[in-house]
């Protein structure tokens, strides 16, 4: 549900992070953050957010002897909680009615409280098609913020290869 990518990096993780942060200075890409090593978050400025609008995660790690940077597309942590609120919500009332629904039985009650089983469950899957939904509605955001990425990349001298690793949906990494 949040797209991922990982790039194998030709440059020092260190200084990659380094002209992030310098990069986030400069108000002409127009793209805000915060990088406290080996992360770095990557937003959208305040006035230009909506609802919808993703974060870029960024972590370089060492993986396999091969300096990797690892991105994630996120919605705002604030609204991906609420999301996992909601899921835990109705996993909640899923289980409450199936314990409640199965109690009835029991005692030889009409079990109606199990059709908070299927409702939840229907819910559960609304909620799930929300989140392509709100992709969809954050892919421009999405690319911008992958763009300032592959400026960051180049500057350094970084050639992106064909294939980044990109996995989900969402935009895949120009290149």
């Amino acid at each position: 549900m949040r797209p991922t990518f990982r790039l194998p990096l030709s440059v020092d993780g260190e200084s990659l992070l380094a002209t992030i942060e310098e990069n986030l200075r400069c108000e002409e890409h127009g793209i805000c953050g915060v990088v406290i090593a080996p992360n770095a978050d990557l937003r959208i400025p305040e006035g230009e957010q909506h609802f919808f609008s993703p974060v870029l995660a960024l972590k370089v790690a060492d993986i396999d002897g091969q300096m990797t940077l690892l991105g994630r597309f996120a919605p705002h942590p604030h609204i991906w909680m609420l999301y996992m609120c909601v899921y835990g919500v109705l996993a909640m009332v899923a289980t409450g009615g199936a314990m409640y629904g199965a109690s009835q039985w029991i005692l030889h009650q009409p079990p109606w409280a199990l059709w908070f089983v299927p409702a939840a469950a229907v819910l559960m899957g609304f909620v799930y098609g929300a989140a392509f939904i709100g992709q969809g509605l954050g892919s421009e955001q999405m690319y911008e913020l992958r763009t300032f990425l592959d400026h960051v990349l180049a500057s350094l001298g970084h050639v992106p290869s064909t294939h980044d690793g990109h996995s989900g949906p969402g935009p895949a990494a120009p290149g």
